[in-house]
């Protein structure tokens, strides 16, 4: 291994302490690299081209679609390229291959045009509709002219680094303006944009004879439309400004969040005007809307008496037209101003598991061959004096993909504190730690909390709205990559590099990269860190080296402390302050076998191989037999096993916190349907725990899960009977599919009634990315409360809860 370079030359060492601290920060002052790149023209031209043929666009396909409503265009008028047939019916499209789904196979859900495409399975085919309005057609061809010639003509050489929305198709700037300017962009990414806005507004079938009906119809597509391209706007003026160092980045920054805002209340106030609370929640007729909305309705809720929705119709609807349009905005925008790391540290940088005397130090050096240093320095601003004294070296062990992570202590309690890494010239981005208040100190708790990032759904910007209130740290629960996911890099990791490359892929985007370095990181893994549904105790999986590389990959890129004496244990607790305690279990490595009930029941059984399911022909069932659930109450089954549950009881039992948050995954509360990978399937330990918990009065224990891709709500209870008084609260995703798209669809025929069946359960979201700021106050009681925020910016639930004396 190379020599690290030192920070300065011997002559240095022989000054005053004082002086050797001046010295040490006027160098990383200078050293520092800006945030800002270069000015440049070309990506300027991109930004440009995406923001006018975006609101072009959508404004010539509306524009039609309103006279489809009207009746002056035939209802069978196709105003853009849309997909007939089966599987997906109305989607954007390019080519008829845009339109097949496999089924069944090794390919299922993949995109096909024939059967050949869906080895072991068969292709459900589809046509793609070209538009068929003369005029329409026109103008959308006229657009992409004009915005091709903007990219063309305004990028003769190298193109900049590009979003994952076209990265694939930017071999030159005339095959990135076709991605920008086409029905959908590269398939490595979930498909939104102008075209999916349409669909979204325009489902109800033409014409729509309700005077009042078309006309909410033209305006949601209006003002959507205005929301869209002020959004679209907002970034590109913050973008620009960075590259030309006017702003120091990242963006958005308050002022665009403060824009979003604005065009939010606006598009909020307009549609309110055309559609009352009357049109909407009329059936007869009834305005229809396409996915993202097309059950607004049923998927958010908020319970009122009689278990009738306490969330006004136009809230959800304005609510889901919004987050759709902010999908969009921040999907396209992503393309010209992906923000590549600026510094040669390309994964950027974190800190985490801080401690009142310490913490975790992270990156991934630009040369793994070759030492390098990390400077920690007291305050935010980079100014302070140097922690220690001198700089700490640090180095790659080999087969640690270039990742570092170094423990520093001699910290101080609820104190903030700056670093950066170097190597050689270069130098990281400067990073920001507080860490946690003594255990004896009665501190206000100001912590985020998140998890689920799928790289198939970047940019994930909804972690933006953690990263501006500057959250002291956050809690990054699960699935933090889905190693077993081929769709963003058509990859399904086995190997410890494939499991690295799912960890770069992520740390490929900003946002992501911003929340790691703006505050403290506590991780812990779930399943996709290794495949979905993984139960470590399983046979196959204490034999499978499938096991022993997701941990390895998730410890390596993570700023976690290493146990010392089981390095692949995971679970550990940490303090902050007085007022709370947070235990971060492991349900993964230490669950006995998933066990699923088929609807044939011939199917049914323990998974005992590298799969999720042993349904494969019939599906699982909606809710268990009770053969089923005969098995799975097998008292010898565990989650947490034996030496971890005897951890987290004794920690909930010693802690001295007024709060204690169990830091969960799969939820604990009974859902019912589907209950194959939640605690709801391993009862008798379920039971046991909670049981614990009640049996020996705990006060103000809190379950935060994830994993489940929505957000549910049950703020006293847990089962749905009146048993078990310890609330749970479910969070995420930053970036997954959505429990309301992956359901199977006989769920929906029951959405309607779950209400009065989950009647422990009091709001839930399940069609929404969101974030969780968490603020616990001291007081007589403590109160912590839980705010979950939309990727607009809306707070769309929000849950206190006073603490037991």
């Amino acid at each position: 291994m190379k020599e690290p370079v030192p920070l300065a030359s011997p002559p240095f060492r022989r000054r005053s302490r004082m002086s050797r601290h001046l010295a040490v920060v006027l160098a990383l002052i200078v050293s520092a690299p800006r945030l800002a790149g270069a000015v440049n023209s070309c990506q300027l031209r991109i930004g440009r081209a995406v923001v006018g043929y975006s609101n072009a666009r959508l404004k010539a396909i509306s524009s039609c679609e309103d006279k489809r409503s009207k009746g002056t265009l035939p209802a069978s008028t196709i105003c853009r390229p849309q997909c007939s047939g089966t599987a997906k019916p109305q989607a954007p499209c390019r080519t008829d291959t845009d339109c097949g789904l496999c089924v069944g196979g090794t390919n299922t859900g993949a995109l096909c045009g024939a059967n050949p495409d869906c080895p072991g399975g068969s292709c459900n085919t589809g046509t793609c509709q070209a538009v068929t309005d003369p005029s329409t057609a026109t103008r959308l061809a006229s657009a992409q002219s004009r915005y091709t010639s903007v990219i063309v003509h305004g990028c003769p050489g190298t193109l900049p680094p590009i979003g994952p929305a076209c990265d694939d198709s930017a071999a030159t700037a005339s095959t990135l303006a076709a991605c920008i300017t086409a029905p959908v962009q590269d398939t490595d990414v979930e498909t939104i944009n102008a075209d999916t806005l349409a669909r979204t507004f325009y489902d109800s079938a033409a014409p729509v004879t309700d005077v009042g009906l078309r006309k909410c119809e033209a305006a949601i597509s209006r003002q959507t439309r205005s929301y869209l391209g002020r959004r679209m706007k907002a970034i590109k003026k913050c973008e620009e400004k960075q590259a030309r160092a006017v702003l120091p980045g990242p963006c958005p920054d308050a002022t665009v969040i403060a824009a979003f805002d604005v065009a939010r209340t606006k598009l909020d106030t307009a549609i309110r005007k055309f559609c009352s609370e009357t049109q909407l929640a009329g059936t007869m007729p009834e305005l229809k809307f396409g996915v993202p909305c097309e059950s607004y309705k049923l998927v958010t809720y908020k319970r009122g008496p009689m278990n009738a929705n306490a969330i006004p119709v136009q809230d959800r609807l304005i609510r889901c037209i919004t987050d759709a349009a902010a999908g969009v905005a921040d999907r396209m925008m992503d393309i010209p101003y992906v923000d590549p790391e600026s510094s040669d540290f390309r994964s950027g940088v974190a800190a985490g598991d801080g401690s009142p005397d310490g913490a975790i130090f992270w990156t991934r050096l630009p040369d793994s061959t070759m030492g390098a240093f990390l400077d920690v320095v007291l305050g935010a601003d980079f100014t302070g004096p140097l922690v220690g004294g001198t700089p700490v070296a640090v180095s790659s062990n080999p087969g640690d993909d270039g990742a570092v992570k170094k423990a520093v202590t001699g910290l101080s309690p609820g104190t903030v504190y700056s670093y950066r890494f170097r190597q050689g010239t270069k130098s990281s981005r400067v990073g920001r730690l507080v860490t946690p208040p003594s255990p004896s100190t009665e501190a206000p708790v100001r912590l985020g909390w998140s998890g689920d990032s799928n790289a198939f759904f970047r940019p994930f910007s909804v972690l933006d709205l953690l990263r501006l209130p500057a959250v002291d740290a956050w809690l990054f629960i699960g699935d933090t990559i889905y190693g077993d996911d081929p769709r963003s890099s058509g990859l399904d990791a086995m190997t410890v590099q494939d499991y690295y490359a799912k960890y770069r892929e992520n740390r490929e985007d900003g946002a992501l990269r911003d929340i790691l370095a703006t505050a403290g990181t506590y991780v812990q893994w779930d399943d996709h860190e290794v495949r979905n549904d993984f139960a470590g105790a399983s046979p196959i999986w204490m034999v499978s080296p499938r096991v022993v590389n997701g941990n390895k990959a998730f410890r390596v890129y993570s700023p976690i402390r290493e146990n010392t004496g089981d390095s692949m244990q995971l679970y550990r607790s940490f303090r902050w302050g007085s007022l709370a305690e947070f235990f971060l279990i492991d349900d993964r490595q230490y669950r006995s076998p998933k066990y699923t009930c088929c609807n044939t029941a011939a199917e049914s059984g323990f998974v005992l191989n590298d799969d999720d399911t042993t349904c494969h022909v019939s599906g699982e069932a909606l809710v268990p037999s009770s053969t089923c659930n005969t098995a799975m109450a097998d008292s010898s089954r565990t989650i947490l096993g034996a030496a971890q549950k005897a951890w987290l009881e004794n920690g909930l039992m010693n802690s001295t916190a007024t709060f204690k948050f169990i830091m969960n995954g799969p939820p604990i509360t009974q859902l019912l349907f589907v209950p194959y990978d939640r605690w709801e399937a391993w009862p008798a330990e379920r039971t046991e725990i909670l049981d614990f918990i009640q049996n020996n009065s705990l006060k103000n224990v809190i379950w935060l899960s994830t994993d489940l891709h929505g957000i549910v709500i049950s703020p006293e209870r847990v089962d749905t009977g009146m048993t078990h008084f310890t609330p749970e609260i479910v969070a995420g995703a930053i970036g997954m599919d959505p429990i309301f798209r992956e359901l199977p669809p006989s769920v929906l025929g029951v959405l309607p009634a779950i209400p009065g069946i989950l009647t422990q359960v009091s709001e839930f979201d399940l069609d929404r990315f969101n974030i969780v700021t968490i603020n616990v106050d001291p007081g007589a009681p403590a109160v912590a409360r839980f705010d979950f925020v939309d990727r607009t910016g809306l707070t769309i639930h929000s849950i206190s809860f006073d603490a037991v004396p």
